[in-house]
C-alpha cells in the first residue's frame, strides 16, 4: 500500500491450520532493513489460527519497497511478498 514518509505501519496475515496435524512454523526476515517480521516461531494446532505480523519502520525518503519473506513449515516453504510505496507528505 501507500504510506507517507516518517510514518510507521503494520500489516497482519491470519493463517489457519486446516489440516489434521500440528503445523510447526518459522519465518525469515526480509532483506529490506525498513521491514521487520514480528512473528516468532511456533506451532498452530489443527483448527486453530495464528497471526503473522509485519512492521514498516519510518523512512525519511520516498521509495518503493518490494521484498518478501519465507514462512517455513515441515511440509512447505511459502514466499510472502511485501510491497509498499513510501510517498512525500
Amino acid at each position: 500500500g501507500q504510506i507517507k514518509i516518517n510514518t510507521s505501519a503494520s500489516a497482519q496475515l491470519v493463517i489457519t491450520n486446516t489440516g489434521k496435524v500440528p503445523l510447526h512454523y518459522s519465518v525469515t526476515q526480509t532483506s529490506e532493513p525498513n521491514i521487520k517480521v514480528l512473528t516468532i516461531p511456533g506451532v498452530v494446532f489443527p483448527g486453530l489460527k495464528m497471526t503473522l505480523k509485519v512492521a514498516l519502520l519510518p523512512s525519511r525518503y520516498p521509495q518503493n519497497i518490494t521484498t518478501s519473506f519465507q514462512l517455513k513449515t515441515q511440509m512447505f516453504d511459502l514466499s510472502i511478498p511485501v510491497t509498499v510505496d513510501i510517498v512525500d507528505e
